[in-house]
């Protein structure tokens, strides 16, 4: 595995923790506190930095790679869908649902039918959404990195901006409110994510570029990069805001900073970046996407058979408790569901094609 990866992984705990407390913290101590409450309540834009980290990974690990578009998806099946199906079978035993919602969630395309992005297992509407850049990836790595590199700036930036716009305008002048099919356009359409992706992936090609080249300036680069996000993130709001059009910024406003946190922490010094390669904050990162999944059927089993039994517990208290239990569970699912089915479904497809062949 790429070194500068392995320091990533565990960006991906802390990232899905975020979620977590966006949906089950607000309000709880500490997390109402000034400037904590302020982050927690931006939670739910941890899902940007999962997409920007999400291209990162893809076009560092297949970009430019022998590897066959079917072996590609093969390899993202096995890794995403059995705990996706898993979670959102959990979630439909405790909550039920219609058999509509259920073949929707279950193929991954709720995202693309309004009324239905968030149906069954919440969460879930996210990996909606990654199926299609996995499908789209392809096409990307083959064709799309294929132009200059000022080109590839050029266009995604380009990207970036409409998507602000369209989402800035669209909230302002066009929002029906939650539930409404304008708050499932606006927030979970596909399209409205693809510039997260796309950062990620122009991310990374300019970071194998300089890397390439053998330069010394990397994390001094990462800090630039980190800045020059933070600095357009806050100028293009400030814009918005002049008009005024109401800033939202869950559809990749934040990309450019998240772009420049994965640049930073890739090229962290190796002393500072050996301590993130610990087995155990790898093993958090890994197991990391259950939790996400999980927390939601979790949740409600939490809810209805555990809090009962603990009612002098503060909310503090009972928060703490869910989150070591998620995470504990995160973990076991991991090493012992996940894992093995990885390599099941792979081994299964391999034996195909030699049989095949």
């Amino acid at each position: 595995m790429h070194k500068h990866l392995e320091r990533l992984t565990p960006l991906r705990f802390v990232a899905a923790l975020f979620v977590v407390l966006f949906h089950f913290g607000r309000g709880v101590p500490p997390f109402n506190f000034p400037v904590i409450n302020g982050v927690v309540l931006n939670g739910n834009n941890a899902v940007s930095f999962f997409y920007c980290l999400s291209g990162f990974i893809m076009a560092t690990v297949y970009a430019g790679s022998d590897v066959s578009a079917r072996s590609y998806w093969i390899a993202r099946f096995a890794r995403i869908y059995p705990v996706y199906l898993v979670c959102l079978l959990a979630t439909y035993y405790l909550l039920g649902g219609t058999l509509t919602d259920l073949a929707l969630t279950s193929a991954l395309i709720q995202t693309w039918i309004p009324g239905s992005a968030l149906a069954i297992n919440t969460p879930g509407w996210s990996l909606s959404v990654e199926v299609f850049f996995y499908v789209l990836f392809p096409f990307l790595s083959t064709h799309v990195l294929s132009v200059s590199r000022k080109t590839l700036v050029d266009y995604t930036a380009a990207l970036w901006i409409c998507t602000q716009v369209i989402t800035f305008v669209a909230r302002t002048y066009f929002y029906g409110g939650y539930p409404s099919i304008s708050h499932d356009l606006i927030f979970y359409f596909p399209l409205m994510h693809l510039n997260e992706f796309m950062i990620g992936i122009v991310t990374a090609v300019l970071f194998m570029d300089r890397a390439r080249r053998g330069s010394s300036q990397m994390f001094a680069s990462g800090i630039i990069a980190l800045l020059a996000g933070i600095g357009l993130t806050t100028l293009v709001g400030g814009i918005a805001e002049r008009f005024p059009l109401w800033v939202a910024p869950s559809n990749g406003l934040m990309a450019p900073e998240f772009a420049g946190i994965i640049w930073l922490v890739a090229s962290l010094p190796n002393g500072i970046g050996r301590a993130l390669e610990s087995r155990a904050l790898i093993l958090l990162g890994e197991s990391s996407y259950a939790l996400y999944l999980m927390q939601e059927p979790l949740h409600i089993f939490f809810d209805r058979h555990l809090v009962p039994i603990m009612p002098d517990a503060s909310a503090t208290a009972k928060l703490f408790a869910f989150i070591a239990l998620l995470v504990a569970c995160s973990i076991a699912i991991y090493v012992i569901f996940e894992k093995p089915m990885r390599s099941l479904i792979k081994g299964l497809f391999r034996d195909r094609t030699a049989i095949a062949s």
